[in-house]
This record gives structure tokens, sequence and C-alpha cells, in this order.
């Protein structure tokens, strides 16, 4: 996994970038500090500790908000809230849009930007792993079904 993530950071053009708190200025700085205060009341994480519960996504949440980022990926229920959420909760991430990987998936699907067999299978691992997953969620041709009734 490692060396195809370094493939993706290395190709040209580039595919993936990775970002870091240092390359802000001071100013997005001061925004930063800002939105990890907003968003962190509402997690488990604690500035002052920098302990590492929530940290990733209350991290990324704010360089992603001071970067002016338009949508966040995730299937994480918590992020989802936090933006989904942002004006009632004042996380000042009103303006994100919130995709969920399985929209991600089925708009993959739709437009044959790979291949059904293995979009099938992050399907299954995301979704439909576990007997709980497999009672609550439907199979990959449901799935496709269903969301081809919503957004066709």
């Amino acid at each position: 996994m490692l060396e195809y993530v370094q493939g993706k950071i290395n190709s040209s053009p580039k595919l993936l970038r990775v970002c870091y708190d240092r390359e802000l200025s001071n100013l997005e700085s001061q925004l930063y500090s800002t939105y990890i205060s907003k968003i962190s009341v509402h997690t488990l994480y604690i500035c002052e500790k920098d302990n590492k519960k929530d940290r990733g996504e209350v991290l990324t949440l704010a360089y992603m908000a001071v970067k002016e980022f338009p949508y966040f990926a995730s299937n994480d229920a918590q992020v989802r809230r936090l933006i989904e959420q942002a004006e009632e909760l004042n996380t000042g991430l009103d303006y994100f849009g919130f995709l969920s990987f399985y929209e991600i998936l089925y708009f993959l699907n739709r437009k044959k930007c790979y291949s059904a067999k293995g979009l099938k299978k992050i399907y299954k691992y995301l979704y439909y792993l576990t007997k709980t997953e497999r009672s609550t969620n439907p199979n990959w041709n449901e799935f496709v079904d269903r969301m081809r009734s919503l957004y066709d």
C-alpha cells in the first residue's frame, strides 16, 4: 500500500499530494487554530493534550476549511455530522459538501471509470463485510439499482 501511495505522490502529474501544517502562512495558521477549537469541542480530541482520539478528523477538517476545499469524502459518521450540522454546531464548516464513499462508488460505476468488479469489491469491503452489514445494507446489485432510482 505504501508503495502505491508513494507512486501517486511521485507521479507526473502528481495524483496525490501530502499537505503539512508547516506550509500554512501566519494568517492561515491562526485560522487553522480557530477551526480546531471550534471543531474539537464536538469530538474527543483535546487540543491541549494533542491526544490521538479524533485528532486526524479534527486536524484534517480544520486544514481543509482553511484551504477552502469544497468537499470531504468519508465513511465516518462523526465527520458527516460535523459538516451537515455545521451551522447548528458552529464548526465553521457550513460551506463544505459531504460525499459518502458509496456515492463515489456509484458515480465511478455509472461513468464506467473503473471496472464494476473492482468497485464491487470495494463496496463489499466497506459496506457488506460483516453479518451486521449484510443484514442492513443491500448487496452490490441492489445497491446499484437503488442508487440508479435515486439519481437517474
